[in-house]
C-alpha cells in the first residue's frame, strides 16, 4: 500500500556542500564536455567562430595590398630603367657588283657573260679565249707576280700535251657550280677540277678544267681520258708576264694551291663559267 502523504511534510533544502564532490573547472576550455553535460549546464555555450573568418579575410586583404605595393616599388615593368636586349649585329659581307658584257659565239654555238675589263678573242680557229687584265697572282712559292688568267673554250682534241708525262692530280677538292641560265640540252650543274700536272708533282695549281659529272678529292689522280670526256673542252690557265705591263708574251704559271681562295681570281672566273649557255 501507498503510505498517505503527510500534509505537513516539506522537502529538505538542497545541500550545496555536496557540490564540492564535483568541482567545476576554472577554465571550461580545458575540458571536453559530453552532449549530456552541455544540456545539464556544465559546459559553457559553444562560441561562434564567425569573427575568426572575418579576421582571416582582413589579414588576407592586407597581405595582398602590401605585396602589390612592394612590387610597384621594386619591379619596374616597362620603365626607362628596365634592361633592354642588346641588338645582334649581323656582319654581311660586302657584295661587289661586277659589270659584265654578254657575248654569243656562232663558232661554238654558245653564249656567256664576262667582266668588262676582260677581253674576248673568237677568231674561228677552233678556240675562243677570254683573257683577264694584268693580275697579281701568287706562284707556288707564295710570291705575287704579274700574270693573266685565260679561259679557253675549244673543240675536243685527241690529246693534251700536259699529260705526256703522266696523269695529273687534284691540287684541291673539286667544286660543283650551277649554271645561271642552262639550255634544255645542258646539265644544270658541273664540277670544276683543279689540276696539278705531273711536272709540278702536285705542289701547284696548273689549270682548271670543267669536268662535268666527275669530281675529285685533293691528291686524287685525274687521268687524261676523264678530262677529254667534255665537249667542248673548257679550261682556265695562267700566264706569267714577261714584264709588269704584260706588254709581251709570257710563260705558263703554276699558282699556289691556295690561290683559288683569292676572290680576285675565283670571282671573275666563276662569273664566266656559270654564265655559259651551251647548245
Amino acid at each position: 500500500m501507498v503510505s498517505p502523504v503527510d500534509p505537513n511534510f516539506t522537502s529538505p533544502e538542497p545541500n550545496h556542500d555536496d557540490d564540492d564532490d564535483f568541482p567545476k573547472p576554472e577554465h571550461d576550455k580545458d575540458v571536453q564536455y559530453t552532449r549530456v553535460e552541455r544540456l545539464m549546464g556544465y559546459a559553457p555555450a559553444k562560441r561562434s567562430h564567425k569573427w575568426f573568418r572575418g579576421a582571416a579575410i582582413v589579414i588576407l586583404v592586407i597581405a595582398v595590398v602590401a605585396g602589390g605595393f612592394y612590387a610597384a616599388k621594386h619591379v619596374h615593368f616597362g620603365s626607362k630603367n628596365a634592361a633592354k636586349p642588346t641588338p645582334v649585329k649581323v656582319n654581311t659581307p660586302a657584295q661587289t657588283a661586277v659589270k659584265t658584257k654578254d657575248y654569243t659565239s656562232t663558232n661554238f654555238n654558245l653564249s656567256l657573260s664576262y667582266p668588262q675589263s676582260w677581253g674576248v678573242l673568237d677568231s674561228g680557229n677552233g678556240k675562243l679565249t677570254v683573257t683577264s687584265p694584268v693580275l697579281q697572282l701568287k706562284n707556288m712559292s707564295g710570291r705575287s707576280v704579274a700574270a693573266r688568267a685565260v679561259v679557253t673554250i675549244q673543240n675536243r682534241p685527241t690529246g693534251l700535251p700536259e699529260f705526256k708525262t703522266g696523269s695529273a692530280v687534284a691540287a684541291i677538292d673539286s667544286e660543283k657550280i650551277s649554271y645561271t641560265h642552262p639550255t634544255s640540252t645542258q646539265r644544270a650543274q658541273t664540277y670544276i677540277s683543279f689540276l696539278s700536272y705531273a711536272t709540278t708533282k702536285g705542289s701547284g695549281l696548273d689549270a682548271i678544267f670543267v669536268t662535268g659529272d666527275n669530281g675529285y678529292q685533293k691528291g686524287q689522280a685525274i687521268p687524261e681520258s676523264d678530262v677529254l670526256k667534255t665537249d667542248p673542252l673548257i679550261t682556265v690557265s695562267f700566264t706569267q708576264c714577261a714584264d709588269t705591263a704584260c706588254s709581251s708574251g709570257g710563260t705558263a704559271l703554276s699558282l699556289a694551291a691556295t690561290a683559288w681562295s683569292d676572290t680576285a681570281v675565283s670571282a671573275p672566273v666563276k662569273t664566266i663559267l656559270t654564265s655559259l649557255a651551251l647548245q
